[in-house]
């Protein structure tokens, strides 16, 4: 066999791992490669080399779009946030091709939507929220819980920081259909108001969720990063609560 169909076969092959991405037959590599089926089953046999690298760009191509693209897109949001975000961009990114794309996720809402839930795992905070148990121990599983996925995912920061109008708006909407982990937080807050009044259940997650954020982006500043714990910030935050509940007494 000459050096050019050899060249000709693995360029084709290339060419089908690099966007079809989720493997090849090769059925599908004969056409490309300017051969009949059965000519390039007989020329990959007599040509253990070839067959090999064949085989080893088949096994490269075989990989998870979805996987694929959902990593793509959380690196173009740790990069530039939302305006980086278009579906060309994650195809590219991906090293797959935009049709491959439009199969796996209809749109790019669609496709943010599925970014978030990898992001934040909504149903295991709302779970922990849910527990039986002493309110300090439930509140410093959710809080280690959302500092982990945080440190994990450093793009959620850049998203719960937006400043764009458009990009904020654009948030809600693709957040609007899902139940919140705010939502289950002040549940949980209204559950427990005993304990922490006199401030209502919303303003107590607000300040929460304040506490949690304005931490990990204080330590994140610093060199040497390492998570603040849990069970400091829940201290913290209770005897925060505690003290404006004297406050209230007092007056």
């Amino acid at each position: 066999m000459s050096q050019s169909d050899a060249e000709r076969i693995l360029s084709a092959a290339r060419r089908l791992r690099n966007h079809q991405g989720a493997g090849f037959t090769l059925t599908a590599l004969a056409r490309p490669a300017g051969l009949s089926r059965a000519t390039l089953y007989r020329r990959l046999s007599v040509d253990p080399n070839l067959a090999a690298e064949v085989e080893r760009l088949r096994k490269e191509g075989i990989r998870n779009p979805r996987e694929e693209f959902l990593r793509a897109a959380m690196t173009l949001l740790s990069e530039g946030g939302l305006a980086e975000l278009t579906m060309e961009a994650v195809a590219t990114r991906a090293g797959l091709s935009t049709a491959t794309l439009y199969r796996t996720f209809a749109d790019r809402d669609t496709l943010l939507r599925e970014v978030f839930k990898e992001a934040l795992p909504s149903e295991s905070l709302r779970e922990v929220l849910k527990s039986d148990g002493a309110l300090v121990d439930i509140l410093e599983q959710f809080v280690d819980g959302l500092l982990r996925r945080m440190h994990e995912r450093p793009y959620i920061l850049r998203l719960l920081l937006l400043r764009s109008p458009d990009d904020i708006q654009e948030f809600r909407k693709i957040r609007r259909e899902e139940e919140r982990v705010s939502t289950a937080l002040v549940a949980f807050f209204e559950k427990h108001s005993a304990e922490l009044r006199p401030m209502p259940p919303r303003q107590i997650a607000v300040s929460l969720m304040g506490q949690v954020l304005g931490s990990i982006l204080f330590h994140r500043s610093h060199d040497g990063f390492q998570l603040p714990p849990a069970k400091t910030l829940v201290d913290s935050f209770l005897n925060g609560m505690k003290s404006s509940v004297k406050e209230n007494k007092g007056t």
